[in-house]
């Protein structure tokens, strides 16, 4: 029987033998799906027991075949998918040399030049897959380096915006308390002082939990819900109602259904407010801005928010719900921002049990998608985590 016969008839027992050793070798083997464990074995035997053949053939029926693509795409996938090093990509193949140099010898067969063929052929698959890991390893060493500068200079930014935000109301509430210590005794000015110090506090308190909110998303934590119930159509009429005193008649609100639910108001509430602020600063100017609220299972709502304006890069869209990501629009266009609005959306989404995405197409705008549960009761408690002062029925 031929070298190359042996390989084919037994390719299966090669593959188990060379698992169970593997697995007793190599610790993150063991970790790995048979899968991505076995990865492309099949076909480098595959690939080995032709080249025996076209040897046994002799000289003129040699044919090209390809052998440094599979050992490439093995050290590819080794860097790329598993937590290997470089010494147990090595390991893989001393073991695999070793397997099927222990099933010929079974056979007591010596052919020297075979042996060597296989030998050679292994060494050389062994070559191409370091080759390749060690580019992979490199490029991803190379990327992280980027990517920790990149965070830095988000970081940065991310601090400067936030010192200048939390400096204006501080600042204003000390102007306020002072104005009371020039003159105590005018009670009609005291009472607007009070009450613009308190204004202010506030909104640096709203200021902290939003980031005391994000660093718990960012470490994949939920977020405590207080459960309440409450008409959402009546909720999002007021969150409008506030956000035209500032930005004027320029939102529209179609409402497809009228729904009674069980959310967080404070949540649903910092929801919209985040996207409909994010449409005003990049959108088209004076544009209008729908939202819509539309109920479409007897179980879910959805609530979205459209825009018009620039058409939004699919690049952009992917990490567009990234901490202290901010858009190239948002950068040149100078708007004031810290980077995490988008952020708390899909946290905030997520603790109600929800799903945020978002579409932009050129020549029709921008539409924000939340996807609601409408009884966030129901859900199992690893999708949402209630605060133990939440809804009694």
């Amino acid at each position: 029987m031929q070298f190359c016969n042996i390989i084919r008839l037994e390719k299966k027992e090669i593959i188990s033998d060379w698992i169970e050793l593997i697995k007793n070798v190599i610790v993150e083997a063991k970790e790995q799906s048979r899968p991505v464990l076995v990865d492309h074995i099949p076909q480098i035997l595959d690939n080995l027991s032709d080249l025996l053949e076209i040897e046994a053939q002799g000289e003129d029926h040699k044919k090209e075949i390809k052998k440094a693509e599979l050992g490439k795409a093995h050290g590819r996938q080794r860097a790329e998918l598993t937590e290997y090093s470089l010494e147990e990509v090595l390991v893989e193949y001393s073991v695999l040399r070793k397997v099927i140099i222990n099933r010929i010898h079974k056979c007591e067969m010596q052919d020297l030049t075979a042996i060597q063929l296989i030998h050679k052929y292994l060494d050389d698959g062994m070559h191409n897959a370091v080759i390749e890991f060690v580019k992979i390893q490199n490029k991803n060493i190379a990327d992280g380096a980027n990517n920790l500068r990149k965070e830095k200079d988000l970081r940065e930014t991310f601090v400067m915006a936030l010192t200048h935000d939390l400096r204006t109301p501080i600042t204003a509430a000390r102007l306020s308390a002072q104005l009371i210590r020039k003159n105590p005794e005018n009670i009609d000015n005291l009472h607007k002082q009070v009450t613009r110090i308190i204004t202010y506090i506030d909104r640096v308190d709203y200021m902290i939990q939003d980031l005391l909110d994000t660093n718990i998303i960012k470490a994949g934590q939920l977020l405590p819900v207080q459960v309440e119930v409450f008409n959402i159509n009546t909720l999002i009429e007021n969150i409008i109602s506030d956000l035209m005193v500032s930005n004027g008649p320029r939102f529209k609100f179609l409402q497809k259904a009228n729904i009674d639910g069980y959310w967080s108001t404070e949540y649903v509430r910092r929801i919209l407010e985040n996207i409909c602020n994010n449409a005003v600063k990049y959108g088209a100017q004076g544009a209008p801005i729908t939202i819509i609220l539309e109920k479409i299972e007897a179980d879910k709502l959805t609530l979205c928010v459209h825009n018009e304006g620039k058409v939004i890069s699919a690049k952009e869209l992917e990490e567009m719900f990234g901490q202290y990501h901010r858009t190239e629009e948002a950068i040149v266009s100078g708007q004031k921002g810290w980077g995490i609005g988008l952020t708390l959306v899909q946290g905030l989404v997520k603790a109600l049990g929800g799903h945020v995405s978002v579409e932009s197409v050129k020549g029709v705008g921008t539409t924000f998608k939340v996807a609601l549960p409408i009884d966030i009761r129901k859900l199992p408690l690893n999708f949402v985590y209630m605060r133990s002062e939440t809804f009694q029925n």
